[in-house]
């Protein structure tokens, strides 16, 4: 994090804050869309960077205390090296990417900036002060916004997902910016700032909530309302998170319909999860053990749910107190407590979780009801267990192709899986929703098996369970998120 005294020393920090004149905040420092490498925004909690390709020459932005900069710059053995001028002095930096990572350099001070995301912007935003209606023809933005009532017409262009756009009030033209800041549009004219909700259809949102929370009708939906409802929860999700694709799964000859599900990536920790619609299923065994009866209905709301275990390179990402004993960046996370999860939870944000018991039984049925999410006769191309693991944990780029019909990893074998629920010894009283249940119990529920067990306990319906501080290397967890 750069620290404003050390950003350049002596004069050139003199030159810095008081000789170099900030740009107007409503200027327009673009003239067309950036498309190269390092185009782009990036963003630290201190800087950001704003750079426009043309040709073989950059020029943009650094903005530092709400103060924006310009600068000049060519690519030099990849990496990124300019000026930005300060009064009469050109201050040298350099900048070089590193995957979605931006490392800036100037004087001796190094900062690592992330490739913002840029949202949409068009559509209907609103506040209690304000509205804008945003469309886009070719390449240029126009629409309309009301200000104290009054309706105006504007055209603009967008550079780096900011809309730089006038409007004009009898004679006078008026600047503004709005940016899509994961959730929120963010608009600015003059000293006039105002933060707008986006606007949706009340009849299209009744409509995505269905299908969200119903897995019969997200199947039968059409693909443009599918996509809504990706976009919608994209925009709930924020600049957390990323899309990265949609894709159709089923799993085996006895596995329910297709689905069309949406993989987003978790920035913080590089986590893979897909969207799960919602539905209501058969949870349990009656054939099972005593602690799979009574098999009974649970309504389990649309989430999230990691694609995968969770990865010894995401959890190292975020940094956490357990070490595991089989090493490998693409290994699952093992030797973990449920304690140890909830630290890393709370430290990887972006409303993460463990799964509810329920809810972790639901994914892993996927629209099944037989013995395992693949059918009812034990498939050993689908599961790490004790007959063909080799007595170790297995990556999960392996299983990639053996996905259940919500294509998810290894939820079966592996390693166990912390959920957040309490033990209870029974299903008299089991889960009817999404939410984890409580007891008098001190312990926590595991699902899903692992690499030393027998086929029958990687069975969808079948429960484990130890206590929240219990370390092992058969235990990992999987990460969820709802959007309520």
């Amino acid at each position: 994090m750069i620290k404003t005294p050390r950003l350049l020393s002596g004069l050139l920090l003199s030159a810095l804050l008081l000789a170099l004149m900030p740009l107007q905040a409503q200027d327009n420092p673009f003239d067309e869309v950036a498309k190269a490498d390092y185009a782009g925004r990036f963003a630290s909690a201190t800087m950001k960077m704003d750079i426009r390709a043309s040709g073989d020459a950059y020029a943009g932005t650094i903005t530092l205390k709400e103060k924006a900069y310009r600068f000049k710059a060519d690519i030099e053995k990849s990496v990124l090296k300019g000026t930005f001028k300060s009064g009469d002095q050109e201050l040298p930096f350099s900048a070089q990417r590193k995957d979605d990572q931006l490392v800036f350099k100037a004087g001796d001070t190094t900062e690592t900036l992330t490739k913002v995301k840029i949202l949409p912007l068009i559509g209907k935003w609103s506040s209690k002060k304000m509205k804008i209606a945003i469309e886009k023809k070719e390449d240029k933005y126009q629409g309309l916004l009301w200000l104290s009532g009054k309706k105006y017409v504007f055209s603009g262009n967008a550079i780096n997902g900011i809309l730089y756009g006038k409007f004009s009030v009898g004679q006078k033209s008026f600047s503004f910016t709005a940016v899509n800041d994961g959730g929120d549009l963010i608009f600015k004219t003059g000293k006039f700032k105002d933060s707008l909700g986006k606007s949706v259809d009340p009849a299209l949102l009744g409509k995505i909530t269905k299908i969200l929370n119903d897995r019969t009708l997200w199947n039968k939906a059409e693909g443009s309302l599918q996509d809504s409802a990706i976009e919608h929860i994209g925009q709930k999700l924020g600049v957390e998170y990323k899309l990265v694709k949609t894709k159709e799964y089923s799993c085996g000859p006895s596995a329910g319909a297709k689905h069309r599900i949406a993989t987003f990536k978790h920035v913080k920790s590089g986590l893979l999860m897909n969207l799960i619609p919602g539905g209501t299923y058969v949870m349990g065994d009656d054939k099972g053990r005593s602690a799979e009866k009574p098999a009974h209905q649970a309504t389990i709301k649309a989430m999230l749910i990691g694609r995968y275990e969770v990865r010894q390179s995401c959890w190292d990402k975020v940094g956490g107190a357990a070490k595991p004993r089989f090493k490998g960046a693409d290994l699952p996370m093992e030797n973990v407590s449920w304690d140890d999860c909830q630290a890393w939870l709370k430290k990887a944000g972006g409303g993460l979780r463990l799964p509810s018991e329920s809810e972790w039984e639901y994914a892993c049925r996927s629209g099944t009801t037989t013995q395992y999410f693949w059918g009812n006769d034990f498939d050993e191309s689908y599961c790490w267990y004790g007959e063909n693991s080799g007595s170790k944990t297995h990556a999960v780029t392996e299983h990639m192709n053996k996905t259940n019909a919500f294509g998810l990893v290894d939820m079966s074998g592996n390693v166990w899986e912390w959920c957040q629920d309490q033990w209870i010894n029974d299903y008299k009283n089991g889960p009817r929703d999404s939410q984890p249940r409580t007891s008098n119990s001190s312990s926590r529920v595991n699902r899903g098996g692992c690499w030393r067990n027998v086929a029958s306990v990687c069975r969808s319906a079948n429960r484990n369970r130890d206590t929240p501080s219990f370390r092992h290397y058969n235990i990992g967890f999987r990460v969820a998120r709802t959007f309520d």
